[in-house]
């Protein structure tokens, strides 16, 4: 075997380490199968943890969200807040890691940006004036990332603008509609439709027996514990996944293991072919999951931490008479 997964599984009951209990929260099959450590751990990452700890994170977080909504509301600046990423879609590898939350500017004069950029400096004001939080940080011009205490939490908070498109204006559907958030540091902006994305990787993972989600709770998993840095983020994961074929996801729910010879494929035609990889499109398909960015070398780097899980897999199950095809009623 190429690694030691004592120190993954550490790793991933540091994720799920529930400060009110004082223990880790992990399944019962964690405690109850006596299997290999890698086999452990991947099955373990695959799983969705409790939907309760999304609920206490939701609460726990919208005292600073209203804080947020009324001070800027006084200041004359309206928004709307809306959350978005893994917790929306049971992704989450963490308790209470992975949160979200949108601050929209709904009306502005003159440039957008400049709007948005002042927007962010009077939340970052309001964050720090209360003095509740461990951290408030915006060193990246892009997110500002908020710290929490009780329960311990990392959140970040997105300032954008609405943007309507010609469908959401025909249907007035919020899931047809746009937002735009802007990168002062790298002096970019995006324009995507993030809950036309959490609805169809949602409805695809119904469809195909929970197996989307499981496999991209894994590799979010392997690129936290990846010993090397791996700069793919949440959405570039999503649609990595999300693009695999039926054909290529569809198995029982006990058998998704036996899925990871398709991903170490999917990720290799992703690295090799770079006409296949910037076209690749988000759930929404109305963006580009890569588009001219040059992910080789991180798509790579997550490619060797799969191929290795894989070598891993294969010979500790050899050892039990199984393979990545056996189903494990984890």
């Amino acid at each position: 075997m190429h690694k030691t997964y004592s120190t993954h599984l550490e790793n991933l009951k540091g994720r799920r380490y529930d400060e009110v209990l004082q223990e880790s929260v992990l399944s019962d099959s964690f405690h109850s199968q006596e299997l290999p450590e890698v086999v452990t751990y991947a099955l373990e990452s695959m799983k969705e943890i409790d939907p309760s700890y999304s609920y206490k994170l939701f609460a726990s977080f919208r005292s600073t969200q209203i804080l947020v909504a009324e001070r800027l509301e006084k200041n004359g600046v309206d928004v709307d807040c809306r959350y978005i990423g893994p917790h929306n879609c049971e992704t989450h590898i963490s308790l209470y890691g992975g949160l979200e939350l949108l601050a929209i500017l709904k009306k502005y004069d003159g440039k957008p940006s400049e709007q948005v950029n002042m927007m962010a400096g009077q939340i970052i004001e309001i964050l720090n004036d209360a003095k509740a939080y461990d951290m408030v940080d915006y060193s990246d011009q892009f997110k500002i990332r908020v710290r929490t205490r009780k329960p311990t939490s990392d959140v970040n908070i997105i300032p954008a603008i609405w943007v309507d498109t010609p469908l959401f204006q025909k249907t007035g559907l919020e899931i047809n509609r746009s937002v735009c958030h802007y990168n002062f540091g790298k002096k970019t902006r995006r324009v995507y439709l993030p809950f036309l994305n959490m609805a169809r990787l949602n409805s695809r993972d119904r469809k195909l027996g929970g197996s989307p989600k499981s496999l991209i709770r894994l590799l979010l998993s392997l690129i936290m514990d990846s010993e090397e840095s791996i700069n793919l983020t949440y959405d570039e994961i999503v649609g990595v996944i999300y693009n695999m074929s039926t054909k290529e996801l569809a198995v029982p729910q006990n058998q998704h293991l036996s899925l990871l010879p398709n991903v170490s494929l999917q990720l290799k035609q992703l690295i090799n072919d770079n006409d296949f990889r910037e076209k690749l499109v988000s759930p929404s398909k109305r963006e580009y999951v890569f588009g001219k960015r040059s992910k080789s070398d991180e798509l790579t780097k997550l490619k060797t931490e799969v191929d290795i899980l894989i070598e891993d897999l294969n010979s500790a199950l050899k050892e039990l008479n199984k393979s990545l095809t056996s189903p494990f009623d984890y």
